[in-house]
């Protein structure tokens, strides 16, 4: 019998939160820089990266651990 690790699935909820506030945030400032389309292009790969690492924890703390 598997059972959820609900520490990983609330890490990954968190920082999805984190990453798309993140995004949000350096979207709204974007307008300040000299090369916006360098930095929205570095902030996005920083984000989904975030988002990705989310994914997989989320995945596996539902998988769970066998105790």
């Amino acid at each position: 019998m598997r059972q959820k690790n609900w520490r990983f699935v609330l890490a990954g909820g968190m920082l999805i939160v984190f990453a798309v506030g993140f995004f949000l945030i350096m979207l709204s400032i974007v307008h300040q820089s000299n090369d916006p389309a360098g930095m929205m292009r570095i902030v996005g790969q920083l984000s989904s990266g975030a988002i990705g690492l989310a994914a997989v924890l989320i995945v596996a703390g539902l998988i769970g651990k066998e105790i």
